[in-house]
């Protein structure tokens, strides 16, 4: 700024020597001189204008969310609970995150976790599921009312009939009457199938479609992990693409989301944290490449894996929706996700849990736990994990979110 002002009076200097008083050389040299100093102006209201936004951006918490403030929460629970490691994130919907991680990536071994590392998050893969539907309901390939029988016309005369005209939106919002599949006795009585990710589901999805609602469609709330299967092979019809590459395609790439993947992480990067079981004698690591998988025909209902950050981007994304902003989705489709289903002020929508409390879901593969919790109103949103389960999972989770309640959430 201060060689703009400096040059400015260089030229008058000059205006006044006798070789520069033809108006035909001084008037433009003037010109460039005041022009030279408006834009010096400008360039310093700009960077002024930034400072502020940088400042106003430190300041979004009232406690500046530092990611040693989260360690220092977490710290304490893992250690009264004894658990391997825990993550979180808290974040705002203008993308401002913060994440910290504390533990180590296998019990009795003293490699640390880092908030890079990729957990698995359960059945928080259901609200990714939703959302990537709502991209072809959007553009036509799809609609809430579709039915499986609209999508695979050869299943039409071997469906159930009281399964004949049950929805997407059903599928999505547990209301369907589709087996519950929650437990190992459930998932054991169904057959195993053959072919790629996309074959086994379609297969999967046949099967399911020849059997009794449990429930009349549309009148209770069952959850069920197999009608997330259904709902992704219909996905699957319509784009002839699998639901990994749609997961990637039209979530992960667009969201920044680069950890995101499927399957234990550390099956493919032996660095990223296992899994481990709740036992009399502590917790005990599950080798994340024996027989217990989650398997293709369950992925689009509880098998995604990601980092913290990674999950907080995902949550941002409804945050911003919620509150107005297009993206990925219309606002107002994004909104329908998070509508409680048959217009209650409470329950579960299209991969959300609604209350008075927030919108959340909850994860659990048996050896990792997630939860996720969005506050729209605030515009604030948190999320924890570990690689523990079928212990006191939603005691530690509770403790937890508690805690970043306390420090974090806005006044």
């Amino acid at each position: 700024m201060l060689r703009t002002k400096f040059l400015l009076l260089f030229l008058l200097f000059l205006f006044s020597m006798q070789k520069f008083r033809s108006a035909i050389i001084s008037i433009p040299l003037l010109c460039i001189g005041f022009f030279a100093l408006w834009l010096d102006n400008q360039v310093a209201a700009q960077v002024k204008q930034d400072n502020t936004i940088i400042s106003q951006r430190a300041t979004l918490s009232p406690r500046k969310h530092p990611a040693d403030g989260i360690e220092s929460l977490l710290n304490p629970v893992r250690q009264k609970y004894g658990v391997p490691a825990l993550a979180a994130s808290v974040v705002r919907s203008d993308g401002s995150i913060v994440s910290a991680a504390t533990g180590v990536r296998v019990q009795g071994r003293e490699v640390r976790v880092t908030d890079k590392d990729k957990f698995s998050i359960g059945s928080i893969t259901k609200p990714m599921t939703a959302t990537v539907i709502a991209t072809f309901v959007e553009q036509g390939k799809l609609a809430w009312t579709t039915r499986p029988s609209d999508v695979f016309p050869e299943f039409k005369n071997a469906i159930h009939p009281t399964l004949k005209d049950i929805t997407l939106e059903q599928l999505l919002a547990h209301r369907a009457g589709i087996m519950a599949f929650e437990d190992d006795k459930d998932i054991a009585a169904a057959p195993e199938f053959n072919g790629n990710a996309t074959q086994q589901r379609l297969a999967f999805t046949n099967w399911l479609l020849q059997r009794e609602a449990v429930v009349a469609p549309g009148s209770k709330k069952v959850y069920s992990n197999a009608g997330y299967a259904i709902a992704a092979a219909m996905a699957e019809r319509v784009s002839g693409q699998s639901f990994e590459t749609l997961m990637r395609k039209r979530l992960f790439k667009p969201l920044g989301m680069k950890s995101a993947g499927f399957g234990w992480a550390a099956r493919k990067d032996s660095r990223q944290p296992w899994a481990h079981r709740a036992s009399s004698d502590g917790f005990v690591p599950h080798n994340p490449n024996d027989s217990y998988q989650i398997g293709a025909r369950w992925m689009p209902a509880g098998d995604v894996h990601c980092n913290m950050k990674d999950l907080a981007k995902f949550a941002a994304f409804h945050l911003r929706a919620l509150n107005g902003k297009n993206s990925i989705l219309r606002a107002e489709t994004v909104k329908k996700l998070h509508m409680p289903y048959g217009g209650a002020k409470s329950g579960y929508s299209l991969g959300w849990n609604v209350n008075s409390f927030g919108h959340s879901h909850l994860g659990g593969t048996g050896t990792f736990s997630a939860m996720l919790v969005l506050f729209p109103k605030e515009n604030f949103a948190m999320a924890v994990a570990m690689n523990t389960g079928g212990g006191k999972d939603d005691e530690v989770q509770n403790k937890v979110i508690d805690a970043l309640l306390e420090q974090y959430k806005p006044k």
